[in-house]
């Protein structure tokens, strides 16, 4: 995985992972949020799906894979704690 970030940001603003061929082509919008288990909850109680939820690792912020109720596919992150 690599991060993408934008000169003279404070932070990454998105990332590549290579599959290995293990997945087909494609491209998932992420958003910055505050709190990703919150997301996770409302995104369920309105009728959307928690794909996959990771918690913040080192070097890796908290993030989640989540489908809107049309069945599209996004994500969300926390940047990682200073």
């Amino acid at each position: 995985y690599r991060e993408i970030a934008a000169p003279g940001a404070d932070g990454p603003m998105g990332g590549i992972a290579a599959t290995g061929g293990a997945l087909p082509n494609h491209a998932v919008f992420g958003i910055a949020v505050a709190d990703v288990d919150e997301v996770c909850k409302r995104v369920a109680e309105l009728g959307g799906t928690v794909v996959d939820q990771q918690p913040e690792g080192p070097g890796v912020p908290a993030f989640a894979y989540l489908r809107d109720p049309d069945g599209s596919l996004f994500q969300v992150f926390t940047p990682p704690t200073a």
